[in-house]
C-alpha cells in the first residue's frame, strides 16, 4: 500500500496568528510497526515536518485490517489547522502486469490530451519560443498526477512521466485543441472572474495577445512604406496583410493600444493600492484641505481620468475587431483562400517563425481566429476592470 497526498495544508500560529503554508510534496510517509490485532497487523503511517515557526508537525493515518484505511491524525504542535491535505491510502500494482496496464492507460491519455507545440502553436524567437496560446507549458508528470493521483501512487506516475519524456524527448507540451477550442476561449465565464476583473488579468490578457501577433507585427515591419493611399507612389503590390483587406500598420495600432490598456490599468490600480482602507466603501463627504482640494478627491480625478482613457482605448478596439473578426472568422475567409492570400499570409507567417501545419492557407486562418478571440478577451479584461473600481468613483 501507499499513501497519496496532494494539495496544500495552511496552519495558523497560535501566538501570531500568521498562516503558514505546507506542500504535498514536504511530506515524507514512513510505516512503523503496528501491534497485532485480531484481523492482521495495524500499521501506522508517520509523515513530520520540523517547520521553522510552528515547530514539529506530523500526520498519522492509520491501516487496519490490511488493505483498508481505519484512521487519520494530525498533530500541530497547539497551532490551528485551516486547510488540510488530501490524505488517502492507495494500493499499488503488485505485478508487472498491472504497472504495464497502468502505464499504458496513462500514456494513451497523455497523447491524447497532450501535443508537441511544433504542431500548433506559434513560435517567436524574439519573444523566447513557443507562444502558450492554449495555455502551458505542461510537464507529464504534472498533469498526469492531477488526472491519476487519486488512483496510482506517485512513483508509478513520476515513472510514466519519465518514460514519456523519454519516448519523445520533449519536457514542454500543450493540450490538444479539441472543437470547443474558440467557444471556451471566447467565453468570459471560462476563466476565473477574480483574474479578469483586476488589473493583474488585464496585464495578462494583454501580454498574451501582444507575444500572440509577435509574428505580424514582423511582417508589418519588414513590408516596405507605401503611402496610405493606393495609386500614389505606390509602385509595388500590396502585401498579404494588407491583400486581407487591413490597412498598413494594423497589428502594429492593435499592439500599441492594447499594450497602453496595460499600462493605464497598472497606473489607475497602482492608485488604489494608496488609497486610505476607509474609502474602500463610499463616504458622504469629503473634507478639504487649507487649499481647497483633498488627496481623496485628486486620487478620485486621476483614476477617472485613466479610466477614461481606458474606455477611449477599448472602444476603438471594439470599432478595430468589428472588421478585423469578419476577416478572421467570416466567409471573407474562404474568398481569400481560394485566392492565395492566406497562403502567402502563411508563408511569412512561417518565415518569422510561427508553426503553420499544412495546408498553410488553413492553418492562417487558424491562426488569425485565435488572434481574434485573443483580442475580443482583451476587451472583455478591460471591460471587467473598469466595472470592478470602487463605486465611490
Amino acid at each position: 500500500m501507499a499513501i497519496r497526498t496532494s494539495g496544500t495544508a495552511r496552519i495558523r500560529h497560535a501566538a501570531t496568528g500568521v498562516i503558514y503554508q505546507i506542500d504535498a510534496g514536504e511530506l515524507e510517509w514512513n510505516a512503523s510497526a503496528g501491534d497485532e490485532r485480531q484481523m492482521g497487523p495495524e500499521i501506522e503511517y508517520i509523515a513530520e515536518v520540523a517547520h521553522p515557526e510552528l515547530g514539529p508537525l506530523s500526520w498519522h493515518l492509520w491501516e487496519y485490517p490490511v488493505g483498508v484505511e481505519n484512521f487519520q491524525n494530525e498533530e500541530m504542535n497547539g497551532h490551528e489547522l485551516v486547510d488540510n491535505f488530501n490524505i488517502s491510502l492507495e494500493a499499488e500494482p503488485d505485478t508487472e502486469d498491472q504497472v504495464e496496464a497502468v502505464a499504458d492507460e496513462m500514456k494513451e491519455w497523455f497523447y491524447a490530451h497532450y501535443e508537441d507545440p511544433a504542431q500548433s502553436l506559434p513560435h517567436s524567437s524574439a519573444d523566447g519560443g513557443y507562444q502558450w496560446i492554449n495555455g502551458g507549458p505542461y510537464e507529464p508528470t504534472e498533469v498526469l498526477e492531477e488526472e491519476f493521483g487519486s488512483r496510482y501512487p506517485f512513483s508509478l506516475i513520476e515513472q510514466v512521466g519519465k518514460i514519456i519524456t523519454d519516448e519523445t524527448g520533449l519536457f514542454d507540451w500543450s493540450p490538444v485543441r479539441d472543437d470547443d477550442f474558440f467557444e471556451d476561449a471566447a467565453d468570459p465565464s471560462a476563466a476565473s472572474p477574480a483574474e479578469d476583473s483586476g488589473a493583474d488579468g488585464l496585464v495578462k490578457q494583454v501580454s498574451d495577445f501582444t507575444l500572440l501577433i509577435a509574428p505580424l507585427l514582423e511582417i508589418e515591419e519588414t513590408a516596405p512604406d507605401r503611402p496610405s493611399v493606393a495609386g500614389i507612389g505606390h509602385n509595388g503590390p500590396p502585401n498579404p496583410i494588407e491583400e486581407l483587406g487591413l490597412e498598413q500598420g494594423f497589428f502594429r495600432a492593435l499592439d500599441a493600444r492594447s499594450r497602453n490598456l496595460a499600462d493605464l490599468a497598472r497606473r489607475v490600480d497602482a492608485i488604489l493600492q494608496n488609497l486610505p482602507a476607509e474609502t474602500a466603501v463610499p463616504v458622504p463627504a469629503v473634507t478639504a484641505g487649507p487649499d481647497g482640494s483633498s488627496d481623496l478627491q485628486e486620487l478620485a480625478s486621476a483614476i477617472r481620468e485613466n479610466t477614461e482613457a481606458i474606455r477611449l482605448q477599448s472602444t476603438a478596439l471594439q470599432s478595430t475587431i468589428k472588421g478585423f473578426g469578419a476577416v478572421a472568422i467570416g466567409g471573407y475567409v474562404l474568398d481569400k483562400m481560394f485566392d492565395g492570400v492566406l497562403g502567402k499570409v502563411g508563408e511569412l507567417l512561417f518565415e518569422k517563425g510561427a508553426v503553420m501545419a499544412p495546408p498553410l492557407a488553413a492553418a492562417a486562418a487558424d491562426y488569425l481566429h485565435i488572434v481574434a478571440v485573443k483580442l475580443d478577451g482583451v476587451l472583455d479584461a478591460a471591460m471587467h476592470f473598469i466595472h470592478a473600481l470602487p463605486a465611490i468613483f
